[in-house]
């Protein structure tokens, strides 16, 4: 099991890396269970259940707008809190070792929340338009569990799904390729509860900030 806890990175066994290793190989995706322990989560959540958030949308030159979402305002403590947690240089070794990427210098991200039954959306987009951009990652921060809110990846020119992940525990993570031959999204939240997460990249170079709106 990976997992970063208060004490440092937890990290897998040869045969867990030997099985991540096939599952990128085959989904481009990979899901490690509760990455960030729930103890090292106490003070994000509180920043984020005090924090003001803005709606944030993102837009394709040509394809108008793919993603329309709540954003919380990266001065907040829980934005500094999870680029503290995530920058660390031994889980970026454990992840390229798995994924075969290049050298991973760091993680830059926002936190994010998409509301049930509104208009926000992260439709089919690539990523790639920052070169600097390795993999993207995704970790839960909901305390209550949401409906729909499903992240899904595919090839570019294929309907078939190469992998989807629903709702999980706390601290739950997806990792995943991000190319001009492939496309993710997330489907529409519904229920009561909100899909909030932390999401953003791991980098081949070191920004002045982290944060990123």
């Amino acid at each position: 099991m990976i997992q970063l806890t208060q004490k440092g990175l937890t990290k897998p066994s040869e045969t867990e890396i030997v099985e991540l290793q096939q599952e990128f190989e085959k989904k481009r995706c990979i899901v490690l269970p509760q990455l960030v322990e729930e103890k090292l989560l106490e003070k994000t959540l509180q920043g984020i259940t005090n924090g003001e958030f803005y709606e944030n949308d993102h837009a394709h030159n040509k394809k108008g707008l793919y993603t329309l979402e709540n954003t919380l305002k990266s001065k907040n403590i829980a934005t500094h809190l999870i680029h503290f947690i995530v920058n660390n240089k031994e889980l970026f070794k454990v992840i390229q070792q798995i994924t075969g990427c290049r050298e991973i210098k760091a993680f830059k991200g926002r936190v994010y929340k998409l509301e049930a039954n509104e208009e926000h959306r992260l439709d089919w987009h690539e990523d790639t338009f920052d070169p600097t951009r390795v993999l993207a990652i995704s970790i839960n921060l909901s305390r209550e569990p949401y409906e729909g809110g499903k992240f899904q990846i595919k090839h570019k020119h294929s309907d078939d799904i190469l992998r989807e992940v629903s709702c999980g525990k706390l601290g739950d993570t997806h990792i995943f390729d991000i190319s001009d031959n492939l496309l993710h999204r997330v489907t529409k939240t519904t229920g009561e509860n909100p899909r909030i997460a932390a999401a953003g990249w791991f980098t081949d170079d070191v920004p002045h900030s982290g944060f990123h709106n």
